[in-house]
């Protein structure tokens, strides 16, 4: 189903069907609904104690984000600091990438274009490190 290039699949649409192949067998989600789904993945990832793309990285990937070097200088830049990663977090963006790339084959449907799907997911898997205690005393105004 996949082609793997360097950093990121090419991918060929999915399957018209409502089974996922898991390790164990075939599991049924055509009575799952995608806005649980959806929310209990971004759960996941907003729990971890750290973002997959780590704190270390924060900076690099936001400069890198912001330089105005060529494609070419861009992907090779990504491609380093992604090796930088743990291997874990490495693997798991793999496959979040692949499955997230997946559902954009079915944006006109499910409205979830790339840029859909950084902005529901990018929080969720690269934030900066902030100290919680400091943004304590502004949390009471709210309450």
């Amino acid at each position: 189903m996949y082609a793997h290039s360097s950093i990121f699949p090419t991918l060929h649409p999915p399957p018209k069907s409502n089974h996922v192949t898991a390790a164990t067998g075939t599991v049924d989600l055509g009575g799952v609904d995608p806005y649980n789904a959806s929310d209990l993945l971004k759960l996941y990832f907003r729990e971890l104690p750290e973002p997959l793309l780590t704190y270390e990285l924060y900076n690099d990937l936001i400069s890198l984000k912001g330089s105005k070097e060529s494609s070419h200088g861009y992907i090779e830049g990504l491609r380093e600091l992604l090796a930088k990663l743990p291997l874990p977090n490495r693997t798991l963006l793999q496959y979040i990438v692949h499955f997230l790339c997946r559902i954009t084959f079915c944006a006109e449907v499910n409205r979830m274009s790339p840029s859909n799907i950084a902005l529901v997911f990018g929080p969720e898997l690269i934030r900066p490190r902030y100290d919680r205690t400091r943004l304590l005393p502004h949390a009471i105004l709210f309450w």
